[in-house]
């Protein structure tokens, strides 16, 4: 089961997916562009299939490895979930780069998931520590990605179409996508995909949170204020979405039936929503799946849910927490097990990529001298997997397609 898991991982291979596009006839030319800015999880390993002689900036996740990349890709580090100053000086130093090409010149753009964060310059009006604060707030309040996202352009000088602002440039953006749907605009917050939007939506997401009173004033007033953007002078040669989750999806289910199980269609059509609801929902189809007959069954779900997560939290993520959920509604049940990760080896505040269950996890975690059921409650779900050795760990993987979601269940 976890063979299916990190089979799903594998398929998401963000350096043959670049590879493949470019040697496709329609897109070969572009091998050879005049500059390369790759932003995201998968940064590096979107760029190391890369041409020797191609030149540009990579930006990393602060911690995430990087392999062996051409010589005149440099890498520059910011930080995620929440961006800091150091990671906005790195953003400010790549769209000052891009600003420096002139028209007929070309910028291939690699874009994958975590970009939203990592490459981040605040709109005019704006200091560094308002746009900061709310990252955090957003980040807590659970809002799914397409509302934050909302936000995140309306206070952004690149999101939104700003890089395709920036310069007269030619731009091809090959993208790695996490979202539902593999919106361009979602992804990353959509830096090569112009969209204007009103104020009152960004606006509107603040309010249905209740974050107002939370949020720096200037912030309020650049979020009320019409927003006036330069005219877009650079030719956008195309958007490619060269991976998704639903490639993975297919990876694991494919490696499930190879071990012998039947793939059956479970209660939610993707992973998305509270997770907690998502939860909910597994379980019920994890019961169903055992009650039928002796037959060895299957189900893969892929997506992204979401969590508000309280001040006081411990440490854990939005995987962790729904297979926790999983693991107590269904203690003691016997013929099933569940694995429920990031892709890209990471999960909220936790150095996992999620969760591992089963029906014994739950007395496994109270032999560990904790309780799985306080654990939820307190939002510490990785401090009692880890102690019952039910954890998902791979660290960076390298690439981002969101979360996979595979259970097996085997009857009698």
């Amino acid at each position: 089961m976890t063979a299916a898991w990190e089979a799903a991982v594998h398929a998401a291979d963000a350096s043959a997916a670049v590879a493949r596009s470019l040697s496709s006839s329609r897109l070969s030319t572009w091998r050879e562009p005049d500059l390369v800015i790759a932003t995201g999880k998968a940064a590096a390993s979107m760029a190391a299939s890369l041409d020797a002689g191609v030149r540009g900036i990579v930006l990393l996740p602060r911690d995430a490895p990087a392999p062996s990349l051409p010589s005149g890709l440099r890498v520059l580090r910011a930080d995620h979930p929440i961006p800091t100053a150091a990671g906005i000086a790195a953003s400010r130093e790549v769209l000052n780069r891009v600003r420096g090409l002139e028209g007929g010149q070309r910028l291939l753009y690699l874009v994958s998931g975590g970009t939203s964060s990592l490459f981040e310059v605040p709109a005019p009006g704006l200091d560094e520590a308002g746009v900061i604060e709310v990252y955090r707030l957003l980040l807590d309040c659970g809002a799914p990605i397409h509302e934050l996202n909302v936000v995140r352009r309306a206070l952004s000088a690149v999101k939104g179409g700003g890089l395709l602002r920036a310069t007269a440039a030619d731009i091809l953006t090959l993208a790695i996508s996490d979202v539902a749907g593999d919106d361009p605009a979602t992804i990353g917050s959509g830096p090569t995909v112009a969209k204007d939007e009103s104020p009152e939506a960004a606006l509107a997401v603040i309010e249905r949170f209740g974050l107002r009173g939370c949020l720096p004033q200037n912030v309020l007033q650049v979020l009320a204020a019409p927003r006036e953007r330069p005219p877009i002078l650079a030719r956008d040669r195309g958007f490619h979405v060269i991976c998704s989750v639903s490639r993975s999806i297919d990876a694991a289910a494919e490696e499930m039936r190879c071990r012998g199980y039947e793939l059956i269609p479970p209660e939610l059509a993707r992973l998305e929503g509270d997770a907690v609801a998502a939860g909910a929902s597994v379980a019920a189809t994890i019961r169903e799946a055992l009650g039928v007959g002796v037959k060895r069954r299957a189900f893969v779900l892929g997506g992204e849910t979401t969590l508000a997560v309280p001040a006081a939290a411990g440490r854990g993520g939005r995987n962790q927490h729904l297979a926790a959920y999983v693991a107590v509604r269904l203690e003691g049940v016997p013929g099933f097990a569940l694995a429920c990760g990031g892709t890209d080896g990471m999960d909220g505040r936790s150095e996992y990529a999620g969760g591992v269950v089963d029906g014994g996890t739950s007395s496994r975690v109270r032999a560990a001298g904790l309780d799985l059921d306080t654990s939820l409650r307190g939002f510490d779900t990785s401090t009692a997997l880890a102690a019952s050795g039910d954890v998902l760990r791979t660290g960076s993987t390298g690439t981002n397609v969101g979360d996979v979601l595979v259970a097996a269940c085997s009857p009698g």
